[in-house]
């Protein structure tokens, strides 16, 4: 069984990208940042939905996944957040 999953694992570590299923916003609605439903107007929004669990999944606490979602943190500060998950999300979905 190891070996099989070894295999199948080698293989799925190639693919580049894998698509989810995410609820993304029309644009119209990101631009005008429709509050509570829209939380900031930057590149973080495309996190707002699904990912925000697979973030809490892998350890991310509750206050740096509001930071994240939150207007009044820059997006560069937002990748410093992120960044010691994305290798345990990057690929969730």
């Amino acid at each position: 069984m190891k070996i099989e999953f070894d295999s199948i694992f080698d293989q799925i570590s190639k693919i580049q990208l894998i698509g989810t299923y995410e609820h993304l916003i029309d644009e119209t609605a990101r631009l005008n940042c429709m509050k509570p439903f829209i939380q900031c107007d930057d590149w973080t929004t495309i996190l707002g939905h699904y990912s925000k669990f697979d973030f809490v999944s892998s350890g991310m606490s509750k206050n740096d996944v509001d930071l994240i979602s939150s207007a009044e943190i820059n997006p560069i500060d937002k990748w410093k957040i992120i960044e010691p998950y994305w290798d345990l999300v990057k690929h969730a979905g």
